[in-house]
């Protein structure tokens, strides 16, 4: 009986994720819930198996075909909850659109809650499926009827504890063996070439090189890399119109790090040389610089005068630690 309702208690959470936030999309402060879309045919995937075990209540075991096709299924979610994620990942650094404005309005779109849940659900089915099979092989071929229903669970128990120190260890060891992180003298060294190549792109009027060191949300924000490069276009000629150019670009300094298990993030400052006329003007912006690879290359999100509020809200992927 406690197979049956460990399967319930699955089948639940994972009919309750249709009703959860998938998609957030923080600039338009729309939500989009697993019931707008693929949540409803996941959603009756659960309700059927919740339907099933529940007609079958008064039975103490579940049937061969029905439990392997519930366990069979409950994988089959779990993979697909984890390449959801996946895709959700890349498409946030990758999402481009015909239309400047829905574009802009997508900016730091990421996922909610829901699509884990279902991915909990699904693996939950298939892992509690998984350890009935492994009871029957070593449990139930060594006593009789009536022992087995005693210790079938027993085993079950013990193999929970296994799975979990098994897991714990396995990340530990992992956790050992990760890259030293780069020290702060490093990644300076890393950011002041980035910075000064981003300014020269500029400076040349490489654009399409220049908006490579724009982190691909901030892209987004703008309306995509067509609309930004036109901005840009816009804004040298306003710098030409004023008799203003650049004359230096330069890494100034780090104000703070944060490092995570996938990226490096920072506050940086960089310093814009200006020659107006015959005159020098210095001008300091502050940026959120973004390393992927362990702070080798850098993608910078420009905060202008926004306050952090306002930064957070738009580039949800930013570390909330960071002091601006």
């Amino acid at each position: 009986m406690i197979f049956k309702q460990i399967l319930i208690l699955f089948s639940i959470l994972g009919i309750s994720s249709t009703f959860m936030p998938w998609l957030h999309y923080p600039k338009s402060g729309a939500v989009f819930y697993g019931y707008d879309g693929d949540g409803l045919i996941t959603g009756t995937i659960f309700l059927m198996s919740l339907l099933y075990l529940i007609f079958t209540w008064k039975n103490s075991f579940v049937s061969l075909m029905p439990k392997n096709i519930i366990g069979s299924m409950g994988l089959v979610l779990a993979i697909i909850a984890y390449f959801k994620i996946q895709n959700i990942n890349q498409e946030k650094l990758t999402y481009v659109s015909d239309n400047p404005l829905f574009s802009s309005i997508s900016a730091g779109f990421y996922q909610g809650i829901g699509i884990y849940t279902f991915g909990i659900a699904g693996l939950g089915l298939f892992i509690t499926f998984l350890f009935d099979k492994v009871s029957d092989v070593f449990v139930l071929k060594k006593y009789s009827d009536t022992e087995a229903h005693i210790y079938k669970y027993k085993a079950l128990k013990v193999w929970v504890v296994i799975l979990l120190l098994t897991a714990s260890i396995t990340f530990f060891f992992l956790g050992s063996f990760r890259h030293a992180k780069p020290s702060v003298e490093q990644l300076k060294s890393s950011l002041s070439v980035s910075i000064k190549t981003m300014g020269e792109a500029f400076k040349n009027e490489k654009y399409d090189e220049f908006i490579s060191y724009n982190h691909p949300v901030m892209l987004q924000n703008i309306g995509g890399a067509k609309k930004t490069i036109e901005l840009l276009k816009a804004t040298h000629q306003s710098l030409i119109e004023h008799n203003t150019k650049i004359k230096n670009v330069v890494f100034s300094d780090v104000n703070d790090i944060h490092y995570d298990d996938q990226t490096i993030q920072a506050i940086v400052t960089q310093k814009i040389t200006y020659d107006i006329g015959s005159e020098q003007k210095d001008e300091i912006q502050k940026l959120v610089a973004i390393s992927n690879d362990e702070g080798k290359s850098w993608q910078y999100i420009n905060i202008g005068g926004k306050s952090r509020e306002q930064i957070i809200k738009l580039f949800p992927l930013i570390n909330s630690k960071l002091k601006f």
